[in-house]
């Protein structure tokens, strides 16, 4: 897998540094070969989706905080409208299971959003359902894992403030009785995201700050687990909730912001990640390339100096 990631490296150059254009020509000639496919037989269609699956699939998985600029024009190339929903299946997988590499994969999400939103909001929705369901099902490794999610999606304005207010309000209220790892968790989530939610809710942080120092505070808590939250919470405010994690999204791009909320997303809305016949097929790849180049000719129209 190593090597496979270094000859990625090598044969493409990072994705911001590209010449204006470079996607939809690389994208053109890696379809030569497909165009003299007649897609609108039902094998074909089916033998193209099991490619981009594989391909979405292996993409996700090799995304480190080095190739992320390579990862999502390789994944751009693809139709992801079109794979929208593997995406998120394959992001949601990863990241239940690999949740060291959270920022990794909510920063390949953020900047798949600065060129399509739809995406981005399917994966905020996406996780934000997760962590309903394992919420309410005691799963705590799955929605401590969902909630992190979330707070880097939030770090990135990819979502909104309030949806972290939200969040650790629902944890604050619905426990009768906390643990270090709640704890725990509610202080790494505020070391990502409680810069931005100072901005706006800072009476609100003021609170849920108070309800940590209580819990930190409590002699019949373990003096060793007293410690460690005391030691990160103390960091947290000195630093004053400036997230450790690096912003690979560039400085200048202008990204969208989704108003997902708790309610807004119902458990029950359906994502689809098999096959499906598509009549209109060769039309809608068309729309998706042009809707890709819509998306170059205005970032090369904008003068960021």
């Amino acid at each position: 897998m190593e090597n496979q990631m270094e000859m990625l490296s090598i044969s493409t150059s990072p994705s911001y540094n590209e010449e204006p254009g470079t996607r939809s020509n690389n994208k053109n000639d890696e379809n030569d070969e497909q165009r003299s496919i007649d897609k609108s037989r039902d094998v074909n269609q089916r033998a193209a989706w099991n490619m981009l699956s594989t391909k979405i699939c292996y993409l996700v998985s090799i995304t480190n905080s080095i190739n992320i600029g390579i990862v999502k024009e390789k994944l751009l190339r693809q139709n992801m409208i079109r794979g929208k929903h593997l995406f998120c299946h394959f992001i949601l997988q990863a990241q239940l299971t690999s949740s060291q590499k959270t920022h990794v994969y909510a920063t390949l999400v953020a900047v798949i959003n600065l060129e399509l939103p739809e995406i981005g909001e399917l994966v905020l929705n996406r996780f934000i359902m997760k962590f309903k369901s394992a919420y309410f099902e005691e799963n705590y490794a799955a929605w401590f894992s969902c909630l992190i999610f979330i707070g880097h999606l939030i770090n990135h304005s990819v979502a909104d403030e309030m949806l972290g207010v939200e969040l650790l309000t629902l944890i604050f209220e619905q426990q009768t009785t906390f643990s270090f790892e709640i704890m725990r968790v509610a202080i790494q989530f505020l070391e990502i995201c409680g810069k931005n939610i100072s901005y706006v809710f800072q009476k609100w942080l003021t609170e849920i700050l108070d309800k940590i120092h209580n819990f930190v505070n409590d002699k019949q808590i373990d003096i060793e687990d007293r410690k460690c939250l005391n030691l990160r919470l103390s960091k947290l405010l000195n630093n004053q909730f400036n997230p450790k994690y690096l912003d690979l999204v560039p400085p200048y791009a202008c990204q969208t912001t989704h108003f997902s909320t708790l309610d807004s997303v119902e458990n029950n809305e359906s994502y689809t990640i098999g096959y499906r016949y598509d009549p209109e097929y060769e039309s809608n790849e068309k729309k998706y390339i042009l809707e890709l180049q819509k998306y170059d000719d205005e970032e090369e129209s904008v003068d960021y100096y």
